[in-house]
């Protein structure tokens, strides 16, 4: 029974490959995550922005 669940060895990963899976991907999409998180952090509300830099017309 467990013959039969072994895989053919072209269809194998490599050492590359394993490395790539358990450590490459993971820290590439945290990083990912972690730009998108600092993008929407650093960025200030809209109505911040315009109420400090907006000055009313005064009229007579």
């Amino acid at each position: 029974m467990a013959a039969d669940c072994r895989v053919p060895p072209s269809q194998r990963i490599n050492t590359r490959e394993l490395v790539d899976m358990a450590f490459c991907y993971p820290l590439n999409e945290l990083g990912r995550f972690l730009l998108c998180l600092w993008s929407f952090v650093s960025i200030p509300p809209s109505d911040s922005f315009y109420s400090n830099t907006y000055e009313p017309i005064s009229t007579f």
